[in-house]
């Protein structure tokens, strides 16, 4: 893959998450097989995401100081029916961070402390540096010494497995493979929109379900955003490729396109910003009808370059409660 620069508004960071809440079992099949087989997947994992916010650090002394770290805690039952936490933490960042560790150490002493539970805290380094690799903390001071590991996932250890992963029904070699080719091109990137075309025709012929499908269509195309030019030749392309197809699935509805490009296009005279937000909100409206002030207000407050990528998930989400900002 060639590289180039890839602008911080790809949520990455997002999606995952997204993912975890929904598909927490393929996570731990896919990354970590040896933990995944002493879980009782039976129990549906309690997500703990508002204490979590109460618990999570600031950053300080480096750029975006202040900022909520993107994390999910998950408390989950082992198959002789023990409880345990697990901490995923979604590192996207593109600089080094030398206080990561210690951050993540304090961390997962602050969950330790509150809920007195056995707990794992995982790092998944979505970074674009293959060397950066930060998986302990240690400190020593007159006898006194502590030394925290914690395992990370590498998504740049998977450049070389791309093929392979494309054909996987599990939904993070997707992600993965989908995050790689983000931070591969760019969103205005006739490239970007030839890899994501690709990925979602193979999805279409690894005999997932249809169900399958439009669920990991949503994680692609959240990490793969395109530009609004871009957009509306994707979807041209896999509105004739399903027209093609042996098993249509129609991801996106005639009327939610056409919404999806009028708001753009009545918008664009009046700037990206505008253009976004009044494209956001006829296809939600379109969908799901009234949308309450709360929601509009904090859509109000987004960037352009934010409102674009949340542009797709407005298409492609279950509910209003689905969208994440």
């Amino acid at each position: 893959m060639t590289s180039s620069k890839v602008p911080v508004g790809d949520e990455h960071d997002s999606a995952w998450k997204a993912a975890l809440h929904s598909y927490l079992s393929s996570f731990f099949e896919f990354f970590f097989p040896e933990f995944y087989s002493q879980i009782d997947w039976s129990r549906r994992p309690r997500f703990h995401d508002r204490e979590l916010a109460a618990l999570a650090p600031k950053s300080r002394g480096r750029k975006g100081a202040g900022k909520r770290l993107v994390d999910l805690l998950a408390e989950l039952r082992r198959v002789d029916s023990t409880p345990l936490l697990v901490l995923v933490h979604i590192e996207v960042q593109a600089s080094r961070t030398e206080d990561f560790a210690k951050r993540l150490f304090f961390y997962h002493a602050r969950i330790l402390e509150s809920y007195q539970k056995p707990l794992t805290t995982i790092a998944v380094l979505a970074d674009r540096q293959p060397s950066w690799r930060p998986n302990s903390y240690t400190s020593e001071f007159w006898g006194t010494s502590i030394r925290f590991d914690f395992p990370i996932i590498k998504l740049q250890d998977y450049k070389d497995r791309i093929r392979k992963l494309e054909s996987s029904t599990n939904p993070f070699a997707l992600l993965v493979v989908a995050t790689l080719y983000a931070q591969a091109a760019h969103s205005s990137s006739p490239q970007r929109l030839e890899r994501k075309f690709e990925l979602v025709k193979k999805m279409y012929e690894s005999g997932m379900s249809r169900t399958q499908i439009v669920d990991f269509f949503r994680l692609v195309d959240h990490v793969m955003s395109l530009s609004p030019s871009l957009e509306r030749e994707f979807h041209l392309k896999l509105e004739k490729y399903e027209e093609e197809s042996v098993m249509p699935i129609n991801l996106l509805s005639s009327i939610e396109r056409r919404a999806m490009e009028k708001g753009l296009e009545k918008g664009l005279e009046k700037g990206r910003k505008e253009a976004s937000l009044k494209a956001i909100r006829v296809v939600l409206e379109v969908r799901f009808e009234r949308l309450p002030s709360n929601f509009l207000k904090q859509l109000s407050s987004m960037d352009a370059e934010k409102l674009e990528s949340l542009l797709p998930q407005a298409a492609t989400i279950d509910s209003l409660d689905d969208f994440i900002f």
